[in-house]
């Protein structure tokens, strides 16, 4: 980073110094509020948060992007179907959702979460069972060796545009 400012001219290094206050600032107030609010940790609530409003901000983008293709002026409906075992907290995108269609074509619409159970298939007796974290095991034999055969998708599966 040090050898970047030295060989950038003048006007670039003050970019780079802002972009990196602005870094450290905006960490910082993540920090404080996590502390304030009491979300301490790495794999907290407020890391979550971060987490699904990432994704919805591609989720918005890509809904904006079809949009434009059939030559829509606005999005009215956003329909996701979140797997049980996605990791992602359905509440926090509708909080997300909130947050970022401000000012995008989807300002204003509603947006319809359809949650996915998990379903898992046993290794060892082939038989098929309801799933509600990753280290369930067998109702039928007991064995762990499950594999995932639904409930860790996150999709948006339909639009509804003007």
């Amino acid at each position: 980073m040090w050898e970047l400012f030295c060989k950038a001219p003048a006007k670039k290094v003050y970019h780079y110094a802002l972009l990196i206050c602005c870094s450290c600032f905006l960490s910082g107030l993540i920090i404080i509020l996590a502390k304030q609010f009491g979300f301490p940790g790495r794999h907290s609530l407020w890391t979550k948060i971060l987490h699904e409003l990432s994704l919805m901000l591609n989720m918005i983008e890509i809904a904006e992007e079809h949009a434009r293709r059939e030559d829509a002026t606005t999005i009215t409906s956003v329909t996701v179907e979140i797997g049980a075992l996605s990791g992602v907290i359905p509440d926090a995108m509708e909080f997300a959702f909130e947050a970022c269609s401000k000012g995008t074509l989807a300002d204003g619409a509603t947006l319809k979460i359809l949650c996915i159970p998990a379903i898992g298939r046993c290794q060892k007796c082939a038989k098929e069972c309801a799933m509600e974290s990753l280290l369930d095991g067998c109702p039928e034999c007991g064995s762990y060796a499950l594999d995932i055969m639904k409930g860790q998708e996150m999709a948006l599966t339909e639009l509804e545009v003007d």
